[in-house]
């Protein structure tokens, strides 16, 4: 969870931002032998699916270029070491402990109803978005790294589909 995130990947420079989610990345994969990790849980994001895309903003083909990468160098470990590693690419996701309010729409729109504020949509096109809880993403990793069977399981995140912008 410390891969820095798109919003990051708009105001770093290129070199910096590979450079420090790499580093991350790196020392992540060094410490598992080290301290005798036997299952991992991989947050990345559905943004893999955006690498190539053209119609994606450069920020975001750049971080899902390094998610994807991520995968594929945790998946690498999980072959030579023989431990199980379970990958989610998590679009949305919605609860208590949320960072980044202002960044993100539903977290944003929960601060303005606690805060007594009408909500405020500022999209100007359709926006789509599925929300899975926390919990439940929690959950099913944790249930999956506990299982006794030897496996590596890749799986993204789901919900209903919302338009967050509105009827206007």
């Amino acid at each position: 969870f410390a891969f820095l995130t798109k919003d990051r990947a708009e105001v770093l420079e290129y070199e910096a931002y590979c450079k420090a989610n790499r580093a991350i990345q790196q020392l992540v994969l060094n410490s598992l032998g080290q301290i005798g990790v036997q299952s991992v849980f991989l947050a990345s994001s559905g943004a893999a699916y955006r690498a190539s895309d053209v119609t994606a903003s450069e920020a975001m083909r750049i971080y899902g270029s390094l998610k994807l990468e991520d995968e594929l160098n945790f998946s690498k470990w999980a072959e030579q070491s023989g431990q199980q590693l379970i990958t989610a690419r998590i679009f949305n996701v919605s609860g208590p402990y949320v960072n980044k309010i202002s960044a993100y729409a539903m977290a944003s729109f929960i601060a303005d109803v606690l805060g007594g504020q009408p909500i405020v949509v500022k999209a100007t096109r359709p926006v789509y978005r599925s929300y899975t809880s926390a919990e439940q993403l929690m959950s099913l990793a944790i249930a999956a790294m506990l299982s006794t069977e030897q496996q590596n399981l890749s799986f993204d995140t789901g919900g209903k589909k919302l338009e967050m912008r509105g009827n206007r």
